[in-house]
C-alpha cells in the first residue's frame, strides 16, 4: 500500500520547526504516521494517528511512499512548508535563516560532523534556552552526546546488521551512556556493539567526542543538580515515560515525578512530546504553570485540581480507566487520592462504577499503615 503526505502537526507548542508528517491511503480511512527503524533510514510500517489535529497544517506532497522507502520530513519556516527526505531537506534549508535550535535539528538529521558541531556551538553561545545556564548547558550536552553516539553507530554499521539487533541495543545504550566513562558506555555493552560495527571502539569514541563543542562545564548532570540527582536519572526518566504504552500511565508517572522530583519533571517537559491528546494537553498546562508551584504542597494541590480537569476533558467512556491508572500512580499522596475518590463517588457513569471497587482498594492499599517487623516487637 502506498501513502500520500497531506500535512503535519507540530511536535511542540511553537509554530515553526519540524512537524509530525501525516499521511492518507486510498484504501484505508483515517490519517497515518510513518514508523521508522532504529537506524531511521527506512520506513518499517504505517500506523493510525489518534492525536490532536487542532494545529494541523497543509503539507501536500506529490509523491507516494510505502514500507521500505526513506522517511519524509516536514519542516515549517515562517509561512513556508518544506517537505523531503533527510538529504533533500538539508539541501533545501542550507541557506535558510533558522533559529539556533532548528538549525541544530536540521544538522543532526543529515549534516556532517563539522556542521553538527558548529550548530551545537552556536546554540550554546546563543544562550537561548529557558533553564538556568549551568543545568541547561549540561542537559543539552548530554543529549548531544547521546545523539552523536547513536548517529555514529548507525553510520558505521556492517551490511548484515538488522533493525532488530539495533533496537535491542538502543534502549540499553541510552540507559547506560556516561560522558565520564573513557569509552562512553560500559565494556559489556561494547562487547555487543563491536561485532556490528566497521570502526573500532576507539575511532567511534573519538568521532563522538569531536562532535561535542568545548564547554566550561562537562556534560555530567550530577555536578549541577542541586537536588543531588545522578546524571543518568534524567535520561532514564525519558526512557521510562516513552516505554509506557497507555497515556494514563504516562500522565501518572509525570505527575508523580512533579511531586517527588520537580527537576526531573521539568526535564521531561522540556524534552518530551506526546501524540495522545489528553497527555499532550496536560504537558502544555504544566509548562505554563510549573514556575508557580514552589512547594510540594502547592504541587499536590495543583495535581488535585488537574485530576478534576482531566476527568472533565477526557473521553467519557474512558474516565473509569483514567481514574484507575491515576490511582495506581498517585494514590499514595493523600490530597491527590482524595480528589480521585471524590470523582469516583460523584460520577454515576457505568464505566466509572466498574472501576470503583478497584480504585478504592488500590488507594487504601497504598495508604495502609506499614506492618511492624515481628522480630522488633
Amino acid at each position: 500500500m502506498r501513502f500520500k503526505l497531506v500535512g503535519g502537526v507540530p511536535y511542540d507548542s511553537g509554530g515553526n520547526g519540524f512537524h509530525l508528517p501525516l499521511f492518507i491511503a486510498p484504501a484505508a480511512p483515517g490519517l497515518f504516521v510513518q514508523c521508522v527503524g532504529a537506524s531511521a533510514k527506512t520506513i518499517l510500517k504505517f500506523q493510525l494517528f489518534d492525536g490532536d489535529l487542532s494545529k494541523l497544517i497543509d503539507g501536500t506532497h506529490s509523491e507516494h511512499i510505502g514500507v521500505g522507502d526513506a522517511p519524509l520530513y516536514l519542516f515549517r519556516n515562517s509561512s513556508k512548508v518544506i517537505v523531503g527526505t533527510a538529504t533533500e531537506l538539508n539541501g533545501m534549508l542550507a541557506s535558510a535563516e533558522l533559529q539556533r535550535a532548528h538549525a541544530l535539528q536540521v544538522a543532526q538529521l543529515s549534516g556532517s560532523h563539522s556542521e553538527v558541531r558548529y550548530a551545537r556551538a552556536m546554540l550554546l553561545a546563543d544562550g537561548g534556552l529557558t533553564w538556568r545556564a549551568t543545568r541547561q548547558t549540561a542537559c543539552m550536552l548530554e543529549t548531544c552526546l547521546l545523539n552523536s553516539l547513536w548517529s555514529t553507530i548507525v553510520e558505521n554499521l556492517k551490511p548484515g546488521a538488522t533493525e532488530e539487533e539495533l533496537a535491542s541495543l538502543c534502549s540499553a545504550m541510552f540507559m547506560s551512556v556516561d560522558a565520564a566513562l573513557p569509552n562512553l558506555v560500559p565494556d559489556q555493552l561494547w562487547e555487543r556493539l563491536e561485532p556490528l560495527l566497521t570502526l573500532s571502539r576507539g575511532s567511534i569514541v573519538q568521532c563522538v567526542r569531536e562532535s561535542i563543542p568545548d564547554c566550561p562545564k562537562p556534560p555530567i548532570l550530577s555536578e549541577v543538580s542541586e537536588e543531588g540527582i545522578p546524571s543518568h536519572e534524567f535520561q532514564n526518566a525519558l526512557v521510562r515515560i516513552r516505554k509506557l504504552s497507555r497515556q494514563e500511565r504516562r500522565i501518572a508517572y509525570l505527575l508523580s515525578e512533579l511531586i517527588e522530583r520537580p527537576t526531573i519533571a521539568e526535564f521531561i517537559m522540556a524534552n518530551y512530546t506526546d501524540k495522545a491528546m489528553l497527555c499532550n494537553s496536560v504537558l502544555l498546562k504544566l509548562r505554563s504553570e510549573i514556575r508557580m508551584l514552589k512547594s510540594r504542597g502547592q504541587r499536590e494541590r495543583y495535581i488535585s485540581y488537574l485530576i478534576r480537569w482531566m476527568f472533565t476533558n477526557s473521553f467519557p467512556l474512558g474516565r473509569g480507566e483514567l481514574l484507575y491508572n491515576l490511582a495506581l500512580g498517585l494514590g499514595k499522596y493523600p490530597t491527590v487520592a482524595q480528589s480521585i475518590l471524590d470523582k469516583v463517588n460523584e460520577s454515576m457513569a457505568f464505566n466509572v462504577w466498574q472501576y470503583r471497587h478497584l480504585i478504592k482498594e488500590v488507594i487504601a492499599e497504598q495508604n495502609a499503615p506499614k506492618d511492624v517487623d515481628q522480630n522488633s516487637r
